[in-house]
Parts: structure tokens; C-alpha cells; sequence
């Protein structure tokens, strides 16, 4: 029997035909349905997302796969599986490679962040028009550090930071370039690729971790940390600011300031035209192992920056004529600065480390200097605030470390092997080297050895150093008064100050002689009878006519000795043979 659907149903041919198409319509959208519900499913499975269920999902599981499958819903769903597993912000609309969507993205990060706990960034290039605000207790994850781009658009407004996170913190980023809208030409504008500071300015952030990041073309700092503590920052490349590469700034009254700062694993601060690899300002108990070139090195700004351990860092190439690769100025403080086996291969004017008398306790070990100058100046007043040990092999004069339990390690002579170096007040004042003889010598920097000790322990006193050689006549003429001591100044010659005098003595008559210290003994009678037959000791000579005789004596602290003779008319002739001081 031959039915037909119109007659059936009592339909012309036109409404047969929609009939057709909207059932078709209903078929085609069950399926999209059903393949979204699959897709979501097998993704489910796939990461087995049910075992993390109570870590983060506030929903109960059966609740949770029902949302999950829900393909009414499909947005809600796959919010709730990026929950756990990190939900591209394409899901939320953004689209990359396209500086015109700026706005469209920002709103996709914002929405993304509303609903789960990890943003994933894929690979290609996301413009922004405005900051990218990343809550506490949020990560931001890209796909890979150079292929997964946040830029900001050439128009944004000048202050405009890419990323920034302002609340309390425990936030991430990782795997992602930050890219600014810097033009390389004006300095001093505003504007960071990451930012961490509290929307109030004074509150303090804690905990933050930025690896695997490359920050571009900012126009103030590429990263900039506002009293934020326990922070990790891991493979940060930072290049072309417009001010510093990074900077760690602490500007609350009283409490953590910045603090707890980790940087290291090869992070790069580079190419600041106009300002310093690192800047840091009231900061403490940190540690800093990164690279700085084609910058002016490292910015203790002002504030009180205490426990800072620079170590294994690598300073090469500065940007124009710089003074110091570290730079310590007026109005700063801190203590328990360390620069700790470093390269420091930027060219200084005047040392590798400028030293302030306000920091206090610091050292600076193993580096290797190739700055040209001293490690440390104190041209500052500083007095005993560094201990400095470095590498034998190093460049430039010896620092100078201010105080007797200070300790410097040095550059030798060519004809040494190691030298090292004590200091008081500021001056250097005695080496100890080994020469290649192996005697060990020990001199005032520039002069002969004054003592040296060969390798069979005997002592010599080599040079001039020790024992001096004069053979000046230093009188020649009568007493002044008979039988009276009278003072005969040799200060001119052995100095002022105490010294042992070996004197030539000859006169023209018979008579007595005699000599002592200043200001010791008695009078003369108690010093010289009319004959020497008594027995004075050696200071006491009894002449016969123009016969020689010789004495030794002490002066005392001026210089100067006291001597007489039995009578004021024979001439004495007195040579000073030699002197020790």
C-alpha cells in the first residue's frame, strides 16, 4: 500500500519539505552536542581529573561530572575542567595575532582568571590595551617562554604596566614573554612588564614565583617588586628597559620592606641604556645570581639594604663610562653586603665596588676583577667596614682594606707568587710575599724587602731597609761650656724618633768624652772622672791628642742626644757612621 506523508498528515508539499529540514536541523544539532560531550568526556578521562577532585573543586564529584557533561552548558563545563587542568584564555575569546583585539583579550584574561585557578597561554602573540591583573592564589602559564606572547598595544597609555598582581599574593608566572610597548628612544617614561605591589602601596605581598619569563622593551623597569617578600624569580631575561632591568624596592615604615628575594638560574638583566642591570632599594636577606650586560651594573639605592649575597654573577660590557660596577651612594646604608666569586668585567673609573662607611661588615671573596681598578676605594671615609680575599691573577692596584684584621690576597709582582697585604687607618703598611727563590719577604708596598726568611729559616735583613749607612760629620767644632752635657740634635738624620747611633768621635786635645740619652742619667760629674781608668762603659772615651774613638747610643724620642767634654777649648769632630730606627 502506498501512503504518502502529505496525505498521511494532511500536508501540502511545502510544509513537507520544512518538515524535513527542521528535523534535519534537530538531528545535526544533537550531534554537535553529543561530540562536544564526547570531546569533554575523553578529556576527563584523560587527565584523570576526578583524583584531584578534592584539591580543586568545591563541587561533589558526582555534581562535578554532571556540569562536566553538561552539554547544555558546555561554557560552565569547560570552566570547570580548566579548574584543574589550565584553560587556554582562547576558550574565553581571545585571539592572537591581532593587535586590533586588545580589548577582546584583556576580557578573556579577566574571565579566565573569574574562573579557574590556572590560565594557560598558548603560542602566538596576545595584544592587550591594558594591564593583564593576575589575582592571588592565580597562575599564569604559557605554552613555552618564547612562543607564548602578552604584548601591549603601541597606544596604551604611558603608566601602563603588561602584568600586574596586587593582591595578596601566591601567584605564578612562567613560560610566557612580556613584551612592552617601549620605542627604545625616550627615557624616563613609566610602565613595567611585571609589577608586584599592593593596590593600597603599603600592604606587603607575600609569595610569588616568575620562571621561565622573557620581559621586552619596557619603558620604566621590567620587573619591578614593591615590599614583596619570599620571592623566587627563576630564568628572567629582562632586555631593553627604558630604566632598570629589574628592581627590588622596599618603601614601607617598619616591617618586611622587601625581603627573601631568590634570583638566579641564569636570569639576564641587559641592555639598559639608561639605567642599571638591578636596582635595590631597602632590601634584605636575599640572594641575586644573575648576568648584567650592557648596563651600568648594580643600584644599592637608598634605605637601609641589609644581608644582600651577590654570588656567581657576571658583569661584562658597561653602558657608557661608569665609576663603579656596584655603586654604594651618599645616603644609603646597610650591613652584611656580600660579593661572593663573581666575574667583574666591566670597566670602572675607579673601583669594582664603591664603599660608604654606612655599610658595615661586608666582604667581598673570590671574585675575579677585571675591572682595571681595586675592588674597593675608600675614598669615602669608609674605615673597616670590607674584608676582601680574591684570585692572585687579578688586575689592577690592591685594595685598600682599612683596618689590621682585614685581609687582602692580591696582585703579586712578576718575580712573586702570592702576596699578602695588612693595613691601618686607611694606609697599607706592611707586605708578606713569597718570592721565586721561595724566601718569604716582608716590606712596605713599593720598597726592598726590610726582612727575609729563606727556605733553611735563616733571617736577613736585606736592602737598607733595616740598617742605615750614613758617615755624615755631624759636629765639628768646641763645647759650649766645659765639663757640662749639652744636646747634639740628630733628628735630621735618623728622624724623629728613637734610633740607636753608631758615633765616630775624634779630638784635638787630652781630655774626656762622654754621651747618653736625653734626659737620662745625672750631671756630668756623676758621668765622666778626670781619668777613664774607672771604667764608664762604652759611651766614655779618654783622647789623647787627635786620636779616634767610637760610641754607641740611643736617642731618645726626638732624635736627639746629650754629650760634653772636660773642657770647652779642643774641637771635636763627631761623624755618624750609621744608625738603626
Amino acid at each position: 500500500m502506498k501512503i504518502t506523508i502529505g496525505k498521511k498528515l494532511g500536508l501540502g508539499f511545502g510544509m513537507v519539505v520544512l518538515f524535513l529540514v527542521v528535523s534535519g536541523l534537530l538531528v545535526l544539532q544533537r550531534l554537535a552536542g553529543m561530540n562536544d560531550r564526547l570531546r569533554r568526556g575523553i578529556a576527563f578521562a584523560e587527565k584523570n581529573v576526578i583524583l584531584e577532585e578534592e584539591k580543586a573543586s568545591s563541587m561533589p564529584v558526582s555534581a562535578y561530572i554532571e556540569t562536566l557533561l553538561d552539554d547544555t552548558d558546555a561554557t560552565t563545563a569547560r570552566a570547570t575542567l580548566g579548574v584543574i587542568d589550565g584553560i587556554s584564555i582562547e576558550a574565553f575569546g581571545a585571539i592572537p595575532n591581532d593587535n586590533t583585539k586588545g580589548a577582546i583579550n584583556n576580557t578573556a584574561f579577566t574571565n579566565a582568571f573569574a574562573a579557574g585557578y590556572k590560565v594557560a597561554v598558548p603560542d602566538g602573540t596576545f595584544w592587550v590595551d591594558d594591564t593583564v591583573l593576575l589575582p592571588s592564589l592565580k597562575h599564569l602559564c604559557g605554552q613555552s617562554m618564547h612562543g607564548s606572547i602578552i604584548r601591549l598595544v603601541t597606544t596604551a597609555d604611558d603608566d601602563t604596566d603588561v602584568v600586574r598582581c596586587q593582591e595578596n599574593s601566591g601567584s605564578s608566572i612562567s613560560n610566557l614573554t612580556i613584551y612592552g610597548n617601549w620605542d627604545l628612544s625616550t627615557p624616563g617614561q613609566l610602565g613595567c612588564g611585571i609589577k608586584w605591589q599592593h593596590s593600597d602601596g603599603d600592604t606587603f605581598l607575600a609569595g610569588c614565583t616568575i620562571k621561565n619569563v622573557r620581559i621586552y622593551a619596557c619603558k620604566s623597569y621590567g620587573l619591578h617588586l614593591v615590599n614583596t617578600g619570599y620571592v623566587r624569580i627563576w630564568n628572567v631575561h629582562c632586555n631593553q628597559s627604558g630604566l632598570d632591568g629589574g628592581y627590588f624596592e622596599g618603601t614601607m615604615t617598619g616591617g618586611n620592606k622587601c625581603t627573601t628575594v631568590t634570583l638566579g638560574g641564569q636570569s639576564i638583566f641587559s641592555n639598559t641604556p639608561n639605567g642599571y642591570g638591578l636596582r635595590v632599594k631597602d632590601c634584605g636577606i636575599s640572594n641575586f645570581e644573575f648576568i648584567s650586560e650592557f648596563t651600568k651594573g648594580v643600584m644599592l639605592a637608598g634605605g637601609h639594604n641589609r644581608n644582600l649575597h651577590f654570588k656567581n654573577c657576571y658583569f661584562e660590557s658597561p653602558v657608557g663610562t661608569i665609576d663603579y660596577i656596584i655603586n654604594l651612594p651618599d645616603g644609603t646604608g646597610g650591613i652584611g653586603l656580600r660579593v661572593e666569586n663573581s666575574w667583574l668585567g666591566m670597566t670602572a673609573q675607579t673601583a669594582a665596588i664603591e664603599d660608604r662607611a654606612t655599610y658595615k661588615f661586608c666582604s667581598a671573596e673570590m671574585n675575579m676583577n677585571l675591572c682595571g681598578k681595586p675592588t674597593i676605594t675608600n675614598s669615602n671615609g669608609a674605615s673597616d667596614n670590607w674584608m676582601v680575599i680574591e684570585y692572585s691573577a687579578t688586575q689592577g692596584s690592591p685594595a685598600l682594606i682599612k683596618d689590621n684584621y682585614n685581609l687582602l690576597i692580591d696582585t703579586p709582582a712578576a718575580s712573586q707568587t702570592a702576596t699578602i697585604l695588612f693595613g691601618s687607618a686607611g694606609v697599607w703598611k706592611w707586605s708578606i710575599y713569597k718570592d721565586a727563590s721561595d724566601v718569604f719577604n716582608i716590606a712596605r708596598p713599593g720598597q726592598a724587602a726590610a726582612l727575609s726568611i729563606g727556605a733553611d729559616d735563616v733571617v736577613t735583613f736585606p736592602g737598607t731597609s733595616f740598617w742605615h749607612h750614613d758617615g755624615t760629620q755631624v759636629f765639628n767644632t768646641t763645647m759650649t761650656t766645659a765639663q757640662k752635657f749639652q744636646e747634639l740634635d740628630l733628628s735630621s738624620y735618623v728622624g724623629s724618633n728613637r734610633a740607636l747611633a753608631f758615633l765616630e768621635v775624634k779630638s784635638s786635645g787630652t781630655a774626656t768624652y762622654a754621651c747618653k740619652p736625653k734626659g737620662e742619667g745625672d750631671v756630668w760629674v756623676n758621668h765622666a772622672p778626670a781619668r777613664a781608668t774607672r771604667g764608664f762603659g762604652c759611651c766614655l772615651i779618654d783622647f789623647d791628642a787627635d786620636h779616634y774613638g767610637y760610641v754607641i747610643v740611643e736617642t731618645d724620642v726626638s732624635g736627639v742626644i746629650q754629650h760634653g767634654y772636660n773642657n770647652n777649648t779642643d774641637t771635636i769632630t763627631i761623624k755618624l757612621l750609621g744608625f738603626v730606627k
